[in-house]
């Protein structure tokens, strides 16, 4: 083989590792942000749904429990001191103790209510959401920051519609933006074939691979995290069920030591 041949051959090589490595990395993109809008979405909504709003009632009865619980101490402590119990500063003094459980109630009671949303909004057929994950793809490959380090601003900008778009579950709005990649974009990046053509085109293979694998990483840390910790807990029908028992349980206990205190306060109150 002439040096020319081998030249070649090792820029036809290079070019075609390029292509390679761009569509893995478009690929790893999609992947990444199908788990983070879709998936994950949908595992939190179903543990939501199924345990979560048990959890929070437990929880609801806990705080409760708890302020009634330091309110019949507040009104004793008084007495203690020989004086008379002021029932309004004692709310007063529980609602400024209690303020962030009730954020936290607050917050959790959010959360759920998206859920139910979330569940009950009309879903793309799987062709459309199939077709919503084709269009993102080819859209990564030639707009997404990580594999296009040289973009204009008006592609940066199109790609930050685009994600929002997928996000939103927007399949026509999504349809017409990755429609206009090309005009915005123009001709996708070539290299020369000389030899400090093929230099940089293999700095850029050697760049591209260092984003595969972070981006590998991030998709195998998401699977560590909330919700998708809870993937094999919500498979397995047999915990779902004891888990919600348990709660069921605990939240039947906490009713009746609430309602217990509440009694003794109202006889207490009242004598």
């Amino acid at each position: 083989m002439t040096g020319d041949e081998g030249f070649r051959k090792r820029f036809e090589n290079a070019v075609l590792r390029h292509a390679v490595l761009r569509e893995r990395c478009a690929d790893l993109f999609e992947r990444y942000n199908h788990l983070m809008t879709t998936e994950g979405k949908s595992l939190a909504c179903q543990y939501m749904l199924e345990i979560g709003q048990h959890e929070l009632r437990e929880f609801e009865l806990k705080v409760e429990l708890r302020r009634w619980r330091r309110r019949v101490e507040l009104r004793q402590k008084a007495i203690n001191l020989g004086q008379e119990p002021n029932l309004v500063e004692i709310e007063s003094r529980l609602d400024a103790e209690f303020v962030e459980y009730q954020k936290q109630i607050a917050r959790y009671v959010s959360e759920i209510e998206n859920a139910r949303s979330y569940v009950s909004a009309p879903k793309l057929t799987e062709a459309q959401t199939t077709r919503m994950r084709v269009l993102y793809l080819d859209a990564a490959k030639r707009l997404h920051p990580d594999a296009n380090p040289n973009l204009s601003d008006a592609a940066k900008r199109l790609w930050v519609q685009i994600g929002e778009a997928y996000k939103a579950r927007d399949w026509t709005e999504l349809e017409y933006l990755c429609g206009i990649v090309g005009e915005v974009i123009g001709e996708d990046v070539t290299y020369a074939e000389t030899t400090e053509g093929l230099a940089c085109l293999e700095r850029e293979n050697v760049r591209l691979e260092g984003v595969c694998s972070q981006q590998l990483e991030k998709i195998g840390e998401l699977y560590l995290k909330v919700p998708w910790k809870y993937e094999e807990f919500l498979s397995d029908n047999d915990a779902v069920v004891v888990r919600r028992s348990e709660l069921l349980k605990s939240i039947r206990s906490l009713s009746e030591q609430v309602e217990t205190l509440r009694e003794y306060w109202g006889k207490e109150v009242s004598a």
